[in-house]
Protein backbone atom coordinates (compact mmCIF):
# COMPACT_ATOMS: atom_id res chain seq x y z
CA UNK A 1 0.00 0.00 0.00
CA UNK A 2 1.60 3.20 -1.18
CA UNK A 3 0.72 6.89 -1.12
CA UNK A 4 2.37 9.99 -2.54
CA UNK A 5 1.74 12.22 0.48
CA UNK A 6 4.00 14.06 2.89
CA UNK A 7 5.63 10.97 4.36
CA UNK A 8 6.03 10.22 8.06
CA UNK A 9 6.53 13.06 10.51
CA UNK A 10 9.46 11.49 12.36
CA UNK A 11 9.96 14.37 14.78
CA UNK A 12 6.23 14.57 15.46
CA UNK A 13 6.11 10.85 16.28
CA UNK A 14 9.08 11.17 18.63
CA UNK A 15 7.53 14.12 20.48
CA UNK A 16 4.17 12.36 20.78
CA UNK A 17 5.80 9.21 22.20
CA UNK A 18 7.61 11.38 24.77
CA UNK A 19 4.38 13.18 25.73
CA UNK A 20 2.52 9.92 26.42
CA UNK A 21 5.44 8.47 28.38
CA UNK A 22 6.52 5.74 25.96
CA UNK A 23 10.11 6.99 25.74
CA UNK A 24 12.31 9.47 27.54
CA UNK A 25 13.31 12.76 25.94
CA UNK A 26 16.96 11.74 25.86
CA UNK A 27 16.38 8.31 24.36
CA UNK A 28 18.45 7.80 21.16
CA UNK A 29 16.16 6.68 18.34
CA UNK A 30 16.91 5.57 14.80
CA UNK A 31 14.38 6.05 11.99
CA UNK A 32 13.46 2.39 12.37
CA UNK A 33 12.81 2.92 16.10
CA UNK A 34 10.57 5.90 15.33
CA UNK A 35 8.62 3.89 12.73
CA UNK A 36 7.97 1.28 15.42
CA UNK A 37 6.25 4.00 17.44
CA UNK A 38 3.52 4.10 14.77
CA UNK A 39 2.29 0.78 16.07
CA UNK A 40 2.11 1.80 19.73
CA UNK A 41 -1.33 2.54 21.15
CA UNK A 42 -1.86 6.22 21.87
CA UNK A 43 0.66 7.54 19.35
CA UNK A 44 -0.83 9.87 16.73
CA UNK A 45 0.43 13.07 15.12
CA UNK A 46 -3.08 14.19 14.15
CA UNK A 47 -3.79 17.72 15.42
CA UNK A 48 -7.53 17.07 15.78
CA UNK A 49 -9.58 14.08 16.91
CA UNK A 50 -12.43 12.85 14.71
CA UNK A 51 -14.79 9.88 14.80
CA UNK A 52 -12.31 7.79 12.82
CA UNK A 53 -8.81 9.14 13.55
CA UNK A 54 -6.58 11.02 15.93
CA UNK A 55 -6.79 8.74 18.95
CA UNK A 56 -3.71 6.66 18.21
CA UNK A 57 -5.75 3.47 18.07
CA UNK A 58 -5.75 1.33 14.97
CA UNK A 59 -2.20 0.74 13.78
CA UNK A 60 -1.44 -1.25 16.94
CA UNK A 61 -4.49 -3.43 16.27
CA UNK A 62 -3.42 -3.99 12.66
CA UNK A 63 0.09 -5.02 13.65
CA UNK A 64 -1.16 -7.37 16.33
CA UNK A 65 -3.52 -9.09 13.89
CA UNK A 66 -0.75 -9.50 11.30
CA UNK A 67 1.83 -10.75 13.82
CA UNK A 68 -0.68 -13.19 15.34
CA UNK A 69 -0.84 -15.09 12.03
CA UNK A 70 2.94 -15.09 11.60
CA UNK A 71 3.16 -12.04 9.33
CA UNK A 72 5.03 -8.76 9.40
CA UNK A 73 4.63 -5.11 8.40
CA UNK A 74 7.45 -3.11 6.82
CA UNK A 75 7.37 0.68 6.42
CA UNK A 76 9.41 2.77 3.98
CA UNK A 77 8.81 6.51 4.11
CA UNK A 78 10.49 9.53 2.52
CA UNK A 79 9.50 13.01 3.77
CA UNK A 80 7.77 14.89 1.01
CA UNK A 81 7.51 11.82 -1.22
CA UNK A 82 5.16 9.38 0.51
CA UNK A 83 5.00 6.15 2.48
CA UNK A 84 4.84 2.48 1.53
CA UNK A 85 3.44 -0.19 3.87
CA UNK A 86 4.29 -3.78 2.91
CA UNK A 87 2.17 -6.38 4.71
CA UNK A 88 3.33 -9.98 4.42
CA UNK A 89 1.40 -12.96 5.76
CA UNK A 90 2.02 -16.70 5.30
CA UNK A 91 0.16 -18.27 2.40
CA UNK A 92 -1.71 -20.54 4.79
CA UNK A 93 -2.52 -17.80 7.30
CA UNK A 94 -6.23 -18.04 6.56
CA UNK A 95 -8.72 -18.92 3.86
CA UNK A 96 -9.01 -15.88 1.63
CA UNK A 97 -12.29 -14.89 -0.01
CA UNK A 98 -12.14 -12.19 -2.66
CA UNK A 99 -13.74 -11.00 -5.89
CA UNK A 100 -12.12 -12.83 -8.78
CA UNK A 101 -12.27 -12.08 -12.50
CA UNK A 102 -12.69 -15.43 -14.27
CA UNK A 103 -11.34 -15.93 -17.79
CA UNK A 104 -10.91 -18.89 -20.15
CA UNK A 105 -7.92 -19.31 -22.46
CA UNK A 106 -7.84 -20.84 -25.92
CA UNK A 107 -6.27 -23.93 -24.34
CA UNK A 108 -9.57 -24.43 -22.49
CA UNK A 109 -8.08 -23.71 -19.07
CA UNK A 110 -9.84 -21.19 -16.83
CA UNK A 111 -7.97 -18.82 -14.53
CA UNK A 112 -8.79 -16.25 -11.86
CA UNK A 113 -7.43 -12.71 -12.06
CA UNK A 114 -7.63 -10.38 -9.02
CA UNK A 115 -10.52 -8.02 -9.75
CA UNK A 116 -8.72 -5.07 -8.15
CA UNK A 117 -6.12 -5.11 -10.93
CA UNK A 118 -8.61 -5.43 -13.80
CA UNK A 119 -9.47 -2.12 -15.50
CA UNK A 120 -11.79 -3.29 -18.29
CA UNK A 121 -12.36 -5.94 -20.92
CA UNK A 122 -13.00 -5.50 -24.65
CA UNK A 123 -13.19 -7.42 -27.90
CA UNK A 124 -9.88 -7.30 -29.80
CA UNK A 125 -10.14 -6.53 -33.51
CA UNK A 126 -7.36 -7.82 -35.82
CA UNK A 127 -6.77 -4.28 -37.09
CA UNK A 128 -5.97 -3.13 -33.54
CA UNK A 129 -3.06 -5.57 -33.14
CA UNK A 130 0.40 -4.97 -34.54
CA UNK A 131 3.85 -6.47 -34.09
CA UNK A 132 6.32 -8.90 -35.60
CA UNK A 133 5.63 -12.64 -35.51
CA UNK A 134 7.49 -14.17 -32.57
CA UNK A 135 8.00 -10.80 -30.91
CA UNK A 136 6.01 -8.80 -28.39
CA UNK A 137 2.80 -7.34 -29.77
CA UNK A 138 0.85 -4.20 -29.02
CA UNK A 139 -2.83 -3.32 -29.18
CA UNK A 140 -4.42 0.05 -29.83
CA UNK A 141 -7.24 0.82 -27.41
CA UNK A 142 -9.11 4.13 -27.57
CA UNK A 143 -6.09 5.87 -29.01
CA UNK A 144 -3.70 4.40 -26.44
CA UNK A 145 -1.15 1.69 -27.18
CA UNK A 146 -0.61 -1.14 -24.66
CA UNK A 147 1.63 -4.23 -24.61
CA UNK A 148 -0.35 -7.34 -25.55
CA UNK A 149 0.35 -10.77 -24.10
CA UNK A 150 -1.51 -14.00 -24.89
CA UNK A 151 -2.27 -15.64 -21.56
CA UNK A 152 -1.86 -19.07 -23.15
CA UNK A 153 1.66 -18.33 -24.36
CA UNK A 154 2.75 -16.96 -20.97
CA UNK A 155 2.15 -20.47 -19.64
CA UNK A 156 3.94 -22.17 -22.54
CA UNK A 157 0.99 -22.91 -24.84
CA UNK A 158 0.99 -22.05 -28.55
CA UNK A 159 0.48 -18.39 -29.38
CA UNK A 160 -2.94 -17.43 -30.69
CA UNK A 161 -1.67 -14.66 -32.96
CA UNK A 162 0.53 -16.37 -35.61
CA UNK A 163 0.10 -13.17 -37.61
CA UNK A 164 -1.57 -9.82 -36.83
CA UNK A 165 -4.35 -10.33 -39.37
CA UNK A 166 -5.56 -13.72 -38.17
CA UNK A 167 -9.37 -13.52 -37.75
CA UNK A 168 -9.65 -15.02 -34.26
CA UNK A 169 -12.37 -13.97 -31.84
CA UNK A 170 -10.56 -12.93 -28.70
CA UNK A 171 -11.03 -10.75 -25.65
CA UNK A 172 -8.57 -8.35 -24.11
CA UNK A 173 -8.37 -7.77 -20.35
CA UNK A 174 -6.65 -4.53 -19.36
CA UNK A 175 -4.51 -5.10 -16.26
CA UNK A 176 -2.99 -2.26 -14.22
CA UNK A 177 0.10 -2.87 -12.10
CA UNK A 178 1.96 -0.08 -10.31
CA UNK A 179 0.33 2.51 -12.57
CA UNK A 180 1.24 0.69 -15.80
CA UNK A 181 -1.31 -1.01 -18.03
CA UNK A 182 -0.98 -4.09 -20.20
CA UNK A 183 -3.50 -6.30 -22.01
CA UNK A 184 -3.99 -10.05 -21.60
CA UNK A 185 -5.61 -11.83 -24.55
CA UNK A 186 -8.04 -14.63 -23.67
CA UNK A 187 -10.80 -16.56 -25.42
CA UNK A 188 -13.67 -15.79 -23.06
CA UNK A 189 -14.63 -13.66 -20.08
CA UNK A 190 -16.53 -15.87 -17.63
CA UNK A 191 -17.35 -13.08 -15.20
CA UNK A 192 -16.87 -11.83 -11.66
CA UNK A 193 -17.26 -14.38 -8.89
CA UNK A 194 -16.61 -14.68 -5.18
CA UNK A 195 -13.52 -16.87 -4.99
CA UNK A 196 -12.15 -18.90 -2.09
CA UNK A 197 -8.36 -19.16 -2.33
CA UNK A 198 -7.14 -22.63 -1.45
CA UNK A 199 -3.50 -23.39 -0.74
CA UNK A 200 -1.76 -25.50 -3.39
CA UNK A 201 1.39 -27.51 -2.77
CA UNK A 202 4.01 -28.70 -5.21
CA UNK A 203 5.63 -27.49 -8.41
CA UNK A 204 2.59 -25.44 -9.48
CA UNK A 205 3.70 -22.69 -7.08
CA UNK A 206 7.46 -22.87 -7.71
CA UNK A 207 7.41 -20.00 -10.22
CA UNK A 208 5.22 -17.83 -7.96
CA UNK A 209 2.85 -17.14 -10.88
CA UNK A 210 -0.04 -18.52 -8.80
CA UNK A 211 -1.33 -17.54 -5.38
CA UNK A 212 -3.44 -20.67 -5.01
CA UNK A 213 -6.47 -22.30 -6.56
CA UNK A 214 -10.23 -21.96 -6.57
CA UNK A 215 -12.62 -24.90 -6.77
CA UNK A 216 -16.01 -24.34 -8.38
CA UNK A 217 -19.26 -25.94 -7.29
CA UNK A 218 -18.84 -28.51 -10.06
CA UNK A 219 -15.36 -29.44 -8.83
CA UNK A 220 -13.42 -27.61 -11.54
CA UNK A 221 -10.09 -26.17 -10.37
CA UNK A 222 -9.00 -22.73 -11.59
CA UNK A 223 -5.57 -21.40 -10.69
CA UNK A 224 -5.44 -17.90 -9.18
CA UNK A 225 -2.89 -15.79 -11.03
CA UNK A 226 -0.47 -13.41 -9.34
CA UNK A 227 -0.43 -10.96 -12.23
CA UNK A 228 2.40 -8.88 -10.78
CA UNK A 229 4.73 -11.90 -10.73
CA UNK A 230 3.49 -13.12 -14.13
CA UNK A 231 3.86 -9.77 -15.91
CA UNK A 232 6.53 -8.12 -13.76
CA UNK A 233 9.39 -8.63 -16.23
CA UNK A 234 7.36 -7.01 -19.03
CA UNK A 235 6.61 -3.78 -17.13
Amino acid sequence: MRDDGAGLNYEGLRKKAISVGLISESAPLSKSDIVDLLFQSGVSTATTVTDISGRGVGMDVVKRAVVDVGGKIEVDSTPGAGTTFTVTVPRNASTQIFDGYMVRCFSGESYVLPLGQVVEAFGILPAEVSGIVGKEKIVNRKGNVFPLHELDSLFGSAAIFPNPDQPVNKMGVVIEIRGKKTVLAVKEIIGIQKVVCKQVEGSMLDNEFFDGASISGTGHVSMIINVEKLLGKYL
